[in-house]
C-alpha cells in the first residue's frame, strides 16, 4: 500500500515537470525561430527608383518626399535603403530579375504578381489629361476623348476603363520614356493631350520647362485614379519578412497627404 501511495506522489510530482520543461522547450523554439526569420532579413536593402520629381528624384533631397516615406518606413525596422535610378521600365527589370531588392512605386498588375510581393498601399495617383492651351480638352465621360493621340510613360500601366477604351482603340495612347518628353511632344503637337499627375505636370512646366510652360493647361478631373505599392522582388532573401516590417513601419508614420506615383 506504502509502495502503491509512493509511486503515485513521484507522478504527481513528475507531471508538473514535464508539462514545465515542454513549455520551455516550446518556448525556445519559438525564440528561436524568430531569430531565424531576423537572420534572413538584411540591415540594408537596393531599391531601383527613377526620376518622377517632385515625389522621386536623385536630385531631391530625400531622393523626392515618396522615396523619402518608403526610406521612413523602413526605418522603423532598423533597414537603411540605398537607392539607384534608372529609367522606369529598367527599374521594374532590374528588381524582376534579382539584380537589386525591390523597387517602388508601381501600381498592381497581374503580369507583376509572379515577380513581386507588394507591399500595403504607398500613396495613391490620380492622372488628368495635359494639352495644349490652342487646343483644349475637356471631358465628361472617358469616350469624350475618342480619336486623341494621348501621351503616357513607358513602363506604366493604364487600368480599368481608360485601358479598355485604349485597346479598343477609341483613342490612341503613345509611350515616351518620361513625362517630360511628353509635354515637350504636346507643345510641339505631336500629341493631342499627355496623362500626367498634376503636381508632377505643373513641377516640370515651373522648374524644367518653362519656356512651354505658358503653352500648357489641364483638366482637373482624374481619368484614372490608382492604388500604388512597393514590390518587393520574390528573389530576394525574406521577402514577404522584409514586406511584413515595411507594412509596420508605414503604419505607423503620420497620415501622408495625397501623392502621386508611376504606375
Amino acid at each position: 500500500m506504502l509502495r502503491v501511495e509512493m509511486n503515485h506522489f513521484r507522478r504527481m510530482i513528475r507531471e508538473p515537470v514535464r508539462r514545465s520543461l515542454w513549455l520551455l522547450a516550446a518556448v525556445l523554439l519559438a525564440a528561436g525561430g524568430g531569430a531565424g526569420a531576423a537572420d534572413t532579413v538584411p540591415s540594408s536593402i537596393r531599391l531601383a527608383n527613377g526620376e518622377w520629381p517632385p515625389f522621386t528624384s536623385a536630385a531631391l533631397p530625400g531622393y523626392g518626399s515618396v522615396s523619402q516615406r518608403v526610406s521612413d518606413a523602413f526605418a522603423r525596422a532598423g533597414i537603411k535603403v540605398q537607392y539607384q535610378f534608372f529609367p522606369w521600365k529598367r527599374a521594374l527589370e532590374e528588381a524582376r530579375d534579382g539584380k537589386l531588392d525591390g523597387t517602388l512605386v508601381w501600381a498592381h498588375t497581374a503580369d507583376r504578381d509572379a515577380d513581386f510581393l507588394y507591399s500595403d498601399p504607398v500613396l495613391v495617383t490620380p492622372y488628368v489629361v495635359f494639352f495644349r492651351k490652342s487646343k483644349p480638352v475637356h471631358w465628361q465621360t472617358l469616350r469624350d476623348l475618342k480619336g486623341l493621340t494621348i501621351g503616357g510613360t513607358l513602363g506604366a500601366t493604364p487600368t480599368g476603363e481608360y485601358a479598355e477604351l485604349a485597346r479598343q482603340g477609341v483613342f490612341r495612347r503613345e509611350v515616351a520614356d518620361d513625362d517630360e518628353l511628353n509635354l515637350r511632344k504636346l507643345a510641339a503637337g505631336h500629341l493631342d493631350a499627355a496623362t500626367i499627375e498634376p503636381d508632377v505636370g505643373i513641377y516640370l512646366l515651373k522648374n524644367r520647362l518653362q519656356d512651354i510652360a505658358a503653352d500648357i493647361d489641364y483638366d482637373p478631373k482624374p481619368v484614372i485614379v490608382v492604388p500604388n505599392y512597393l514590390l518587393i522582388s520574390r528573389k530576394t532573401g525574406g521577402a514577404a519578412e522584409l514586406v511584413r516590417r515595411f507594412n509596420l513601419g508605414l503604419a505607423a508614420l503620420p497620415a501622408a497627404a495625397t501623392v502621386a506615383a508611376p504606375q
